[in-house]
């Protein structure tokens, strides 16, 4: 970006790391990357803040930031299908699933993609088990209270604890359930439940499993074809790296037969998949097709995170997190302060 305050000939980089005023007050931003001269007509809006501590949204890498103003591209035009394409093989392959299982990709939040990853899998009177380890498992109980099924849950006795894959498979032998519902990682308790467990135990049954990863994805590892898993769904503002407001969702072959047996019957207009499914698959083969207007400059931010990804390895950015985590509770500790999660081997990444 430009500072319009500046003369061209004297605007030049500036490393993330040096002080510089806004407002006639000195701004901070982290380190490690560079940017023109701040922009001073950003008003209000600018963030003065040195970190953002918060679950997500999280902090943006800049060239993140620089892909959302490419400026007027349509949903329609060459250069944004080839994006939303490779895009879409990229989700696929964060999840390590083969080309059966469908990624898509809405306009909305975290909380849509819930709503959409459920709802279009549900039958009247349909059994459903949900797996709560914290506040967003709970939530998911809320929503599916507004449909005509059967909701039974299963939660944790104290924050900071998973629910027992024992218990899931004693559920599961007493009742037929058409959908079992796991948070992954809880953002309210950042404890992380065993999906290897409790998707051996799911796949002796008819049950769809559906994973809530929006605190989890591109964080954690989530191997969607050889854990078993049948609906994984997110939002854009955690992990992977791109500012709220993508709803994103992969579906496995058995869910993608279900679809077809529920028609998305009970899901809302705009979050039935069977409208949306031939979008993405037609967008993956290079043709644009059209149910509403995706979010264009958010997806492209999409394209740039993931690439990112991939330049370190998927399996190197795990690591990293994994790392990075065990030093920071480590830190806490030492300062004398108390984790939510009981043990560290169901603490989140």
């Amino acid at each position: 970006m430009l500072n319009k305050n500046l003369p061209r000939e004297e605007q030049k980089e500036t490393s993330y790391s040096q002080p510089f005023r806004y407002r006639n007050r000195p701004l901070f931003l982290s380190s490690g990357f560079k940017l023109i001269h701040v922009m001073p007509f950003f008003g209000d809006y600018m963030d003065e803040r040195r970190l953002l501590t918060i679950p997500g949204p999280t902090i943006f890498d800049p060239s993140v930031l620089r892909s959302l103003s490419v400026g007027h591209l349509g949903h329609t035009s060459e250069n944004f299908i080839r994006i939303f394409s490779e895009v879409l093989g990229n989700l696929r392959e964060l999840l390590y699933a083969d080309e059966n299982y469908r990624p898509v990709v809405l306009a909305g939040s975290g909380t849509l993609a819930m709503e959409a990853g459920t709802s279009n899998f549900i039958k009247k009177d349909d059994n459903v088990l949900v797996v709560s380890n914290g506040v967003f498992g709970d939530r998911m109980v809320e929503l599916l209270n507004k449909y005509p099924i059967n909701v039974d849950a299963l939660r944790v006795k104290e924050p900071g604890e998973v629910v027992d894959s024992n218990a899931v498979a004693e559920k599961l032998d007493q009742k037929e359930y058409g959908l079992v519902t796991v948070t992954h990682v809880d953002t309210s308790t950042a404890v992380r439940q065993d999906l290897v467990q409790i998707g051996r135990i799911v796949r002796k049954h008819d049950a769809l499993l559906v994973v809530d990863g929006v605190c989890s994805v591109a964080g954690e590892e989530i191997r969607m074809k050889d854990w078993g898993i049948d609906v994984v769904l997110t939002g854009s503002q955690k992990a992977l790296g791109v500012p709220a407001g993508l709803a994103i969702l992969w579906l496995s072959p058995k869910a993608l037969d279900r679809l077809s047996e529920t028609k998305g019957k009970y899901s809302p207009y705009y979050m039935d998949l069977t409208k949306w499914i031939g979008i993405m698959e037609s967008y993956e083969k290079l043709k644009a097709a059209y149910f509403a207007t995706p979010a264009v400059n958010l997806i492209i931010g999409l394209h740039r995170s993931l690439e990112l990804m991939f330049e370190e390895g998927i399996e190197n950015r795990f690591r990293r997190h994994k790392n990075l985590s065990k030093a920071f509770r480590s830190g806490i500790q030492q300062l004398g302060l108390r984790l939510v999660a009981k043990s560290e081997d169901i603490a989140a990444s």
